[in-house]
């Protein structure tokens, strides 16, 4: 893969394919054998792969599975709550497993 591949991702929809920056990528919510992924500029794309698909192409380096039904990109994480709701720079609330919470803090401490 060339730095081009690595800064974007081929999401196919219903539309065609789009080619997103990683850096738009907000979060992936799972649907069923759907993912819908949150861009900034409040857009959002549903594709018809699973969310396990993505958990293991996305870079580990930024993004985190924080739940079985969300991966999250580390930069656009604004709160985590002790309850282990997380919120995300466009104001949406996600859930965080508790075993990952630890996770997600140890990547702030790097």
């Amino acid at each position: 893969m060339n730095d081009l591949t690595l800064k974007k991702i081929a999401l196919s929809s219903h539309k065609g394919v789009e080619f997103v920056p990683l850096d738009d990528i907000i979060f992936c919510q799972a649907e069923g054998s759907y993912s819908t992924f949150f861009l900034s500029g409040d857009r959002k794309i549903v594709v018809s792969k699973p969310i396990k698909h993505y958990a293991n192409s996305l870079p580990k380096d930024l993004f985190i599975r924080c739940h079985k039904s969300f991966i999250i990109q580390i930069k656009h994480l604004t709160h985590l709550d002790k309850s282990g709701d997380i919120t995300m720079s466009n104001g949406m609330s996600v859930r965080c497993a508790k075993v990952k919470r630890d996770k997600i803090l140890d990547m702030f401490i790097k």
